[in-house]
Formats: structure tokens, sequence, C-alpha cells
């Protein structure tokens, strides 16, 4: 994801005790970009409420979650 480059390695190296949480943009085509970046959560509104099935477009980001979120 654009940007997250700078943010994500600062912010998972350092000693913060609050949750860093993903937010804009994040489709369930560009969310393995976060694997790896220690995110505890990501908001997802767009991707998710455009869906032809909801249900079943939540369902896939929840499989593809599992992985990414700590």
């Amino acid at each position: 994801l654009h940007g997250s480059e700078h943010s994500f390695p600062t912010r998972r190296s350092s000693d913060l005790a609050i949750p860093v949480v993903a937010i804009g943009g994040l489709t369930s085509e560009n969310i393995d970009q976060l694997m790896g970046t220690g995110i505890a959560g990501v908001a997802v509104v767009r991707d998710l409420m455009q869906a032809e099935d909801i249900e079943a477009k939540t369902q896939a980001f929840l499989k593809k979650l599992d992985d990414i979120i700590f």
C-alpha cells in the first residue's frame, strides 16, 4: 500500500503499547501487502459495501486476515 513502507516498520519495531490498525483503501486485492507488518486490525468499508455478495466478500476477507493479523 502506498506509503505503508514508511509507517508500519517504524511502528512495529517501536515499543508502542497501542494497537496499530490499517485504514483507508484496503481491498481484497491489496490486503496481502500488509503481511508481516504486525498490525492489530484493519478497517474496511468500501470494498465490502460495494460487493455484490457482501457476506461472501466478508468471508474472503476474514480468511485472508487470519494470516495477516497477529
